[in-house]
């Protein structure tokens, strides 16, 4: 059986550093980096800033249908693929679902943590290809999302809270799915 592990949350709750931790301690698994993805095909050279909502949200959805292309190449060689994106455009949310197969499952698991947590790590986060923009418009980004969020609703859903000790938060995450 292939899996995709999907992280999903919002920006600044820790879904890349679980994703590694993920890849170190689940054997054979291969972690597709989503952000570096998205920076080196399918949104090189984006401006946000003069961009509307709109043409953001359709550009996004356009990155997640590449991604999707991606994986399913990388199916080819790989068993367990760990993806980690933010999931809340509920178009891109059908997409993902949609790889489900009988020789192919998805597994979401959700990274949650508090409010505060976020700022914290978002004002924080130096500028870079996987930063982009300000400390102020991503702490926006990440307002406009809080706002649109919808919850995951997936048969194979796992939560983890990044405020708390990830030890055993993933230790039982694999444990559940039976992925070592």
């Amino acid at each position: 059986m292939k899996r995709l592990i999907l992280l999903a949350g919002f920006p600044g709750v820790g879904k890349s550093y679980i994703s590694k931790i993920l890849e170190s301690k689940i054997r054979g698994s291969y972690y597709f980096d989503s952000d570096k993805f998205a920076k080196e095909k399918s949104m090189k050279n984006v401006q946000y800033d003069v961009l509307s909502d709109k043409q953001i949200k359709r550009l996004r959805t356009e990155s997640q249908r590449q991604k999707i292309i991606k994986i399913k190449q990388l199916f080819h060689k790989k068993n367990i693929i760990i993806l980690d994106t933010c999931f809340d455009i509920p178009e891109a949310r059908k997409m993902y679902y949609a790889i489900k197969s009988p020789s192919r499952d998805i597994i979401v698991l959700e990274v949650i943590c508090s409010e505060k947590t976020i700022k914290k790590r978002i004002l924080r986060m130096a500028h870079s290809p996987r930063n982009p923009g300000t400390p102020a418009s991503r702490w926006l980004t990440y307002k406009k999302m809080k706002k649109n969020w919808k919850p995951v609703k997936w048969k194979n859903h796992f939560i983890i809270n990044s405020d708390k000790g990830l030890g055993n938060q993933i230790n039982a995450f694999i444990k559940k799915f039976t992925l070592l």
